[in-house]
């Protein structure tokens, strides 16, 4: 088999895996002071776009839901506690929040279950480290 067909067959069978939702990747570890499981990564269905990975997160605190990274940014909808686990689909810096005894400038990009909208949420009120156990290579 030459390497650009066992490149291709590879290639295919790690879509045929990953479309049909078997492939669950471990999040990054918990920080210190974390109490919660981490985030786990979903079959790509549920993003907005197939190409797009999804995980799924949980909140501790209700949070609001921002059109971008930023404070100001307009609220577009609030994550309720009852709704988990969200998906989110990536991490981004922003502004800095302090809240809860804690601070942070990162932010995730969720999904609010009840209207369907993408948007942006403080990182502090997910369980897990400093990204909601999102890895690092999930970056916006």
């Amino acid at each position: 088999m030459t390497r650009s067909r066992a490149l291709a067959v590879g290639g295919a069978l790690l879509a045929g895996v990953l479309a049909a939702g078997a492939g669950t990747a471990s999040a990054a570890p918990r920080v210190s002071g974390d109490t919660a499981a981490g985030a786990s990564r979903t079959a790509a269905a549920a993003a907005p776009s197939a190409a797009a990975a999804t995980y799924t997160v949980n909140i501790w605190a209700q949070v609001n839901q921002r059109s971008g990274p930023h404070t100001t940014s307009t609220k577009i909808g609030t994550l309720g506690l009852g709704d988990n686990p969200h998906y989110a689909q990536c991490w981004t810096y922003g502004d800095k929040v302090v809240a809860e005894g804690y601070t942070n400038n990162i932010w995730l990009k969720v999904q609010n279950k009840a209207s369907g909208k993408w948007g942006y949420s403080s990182a502090i009120y997910f369980k897990g480290n400093e990204r909601g156990n999102l890895p690092v290579s999930a970056k916006c």
